[in-house]
């Protein structure tokens, strides 16, 4: 989601209104829970429930629409290495704090940023460079340390956060430029590598509806 999505839509205006609606319950969640999480970035690692309570409250504010607003699933695997519960409660912390900072910076020209004209890609370009999670979710995920358990996949995360890093700021630079034809391709790229980043996390245990694949979900609407 990275809270970069249009608040409208020609074709599925009934769809986009619901996604509004669980848009706020999402953030009222986030927001109920972010003093419980942000205590365990700076003190000792939270228990399992902790994760276990910030999930259920996400995931009863999306689940009637999260069909709807994320247009590409993560795929499942028989595969999965999770981090340790202790762990994921600090980067679900990390995400809350993104989503937080990212929620006053939502871009609402109809039709999405995909489709933004010259004259709008200044204003896309600002949104993109106000949230921090474009900028610094490499060295902030980095900085919370190795797992305990789920090593190797978190690895894979980091990787493709970086890359997703790179789209971010090739997206921006795009936007700047106010070249519409070069924004739309690092504009899908970008969202492309929001997805890898996604099923990442799904690897490493980290619920489809939980704080941090809602900081990557993809901004395109289908």
């Amino acid at each position: 989601m990275n809270l970069f999505s249009p608040r409208t839509s020609r074709c599925r205006p009934r769809t986009i209104r619901a996604q509004r609606r669980s848009a706020t319950l999402v953030l009222a969640a986030v927001a109920a829970t972010a003093t419980a999480l942000g205590a365990c970035a700076g003190g000792p690692a939270a228990p399992g429930a902790l994760v276990a309570a910030t999930t259920s409250a996400v995931t009863s504010s999306v689940s009637s629409s999260s069909q709807s607003t994320n247009p590409t699933p993560v795929s499942s695997s028989a595969h999965e290495d999770p981090v340790d519960a202790a762990f994921a409660a600090k980067v679900e912390a990390l995400c809350v704090e993104w989503l937080r900072a990212g929620q006053a910076h939502q871009y609402t020209g109809e039709g999405g940023p995909g489709v933004a004209t010259a004259a709008q890609l200044p204003t896309v370009a600002a949104d993109l460079d106000a949230q921090p999670v474009n900028h610094e979710a490499q060295a902030r995920l980095t900085a919370i340390g190795t797992p305990a358990q789920g090593t190797k996949d978190w690895v894979t995360v980091l990787a493709d956060v970086g890359h997703f890093q790179t789209a971010a700021a090739q997206a921006l630079a795009a936007a700047r430029t106010a070249d519409v034809s070069a924004w739309q391709t690092a504009f899908s790229r970008f969202e492309s590598a929001k997805d890898a980043v996604r099923s990442d996390l799904a690897q490493s245990g980290f619920k489809a509806s939980g704080s941090c694949q809602l900081v990557f979900w993809r901004t395109t609407e289908h």
